[in-house]
């Protein structure tokens, strides 16, 4: 993943290019396009956006019921705003851990 190998605007470009593409059939997978587009944005410095998109992306997975995608975003957005509302933060996680106990999801064991 660009994202990960330290090529946040490529990792930009190629999101861009994948969504304009797909279009309306890519429109499920939005919120979790988005999530990979805060965390590049974070990565070039463009945090006030980042958390922007995933306070958007979060809104639309609540809205389509995607509570996997709503855990994966509450925990994004609290990474993006560790270092500005520490209150905040702690709610997010919350909600998130709630979530993932929900769904039953657990980490991958790894050898």
């Amino acid at each position: 993943m660009k994202v990960r190998d330290g090529e946040p605007e490529a990792a930009l470009e190629i999101l861009d290019e994948a969504v304009r593409q797909a279009e309306e059939e890519a429109s499920i997978f939005a919120p979790t396009a988005d999530r990979v587009r805060a965390f590049a944005l974070s990565e070039t410095g463009r945090r006030p956006e980042a958390i922007e998109v995933a306070g958007a992306a979060l809104e639309a997975a609540r809205a389509r019921s995607l509570d996997y995608e709503v855990a994966m975003l509450l925990l994004c957005k609290a990474d993006l705003l560790e270092d500005q509302d520490p209150d905040e933060v702690v709610d997010l996680r919350r909600e998130a851990d709630v979530v993932i106990d929900r769904l039953d999801i657990r980490p991958l064991e790894t050898a």
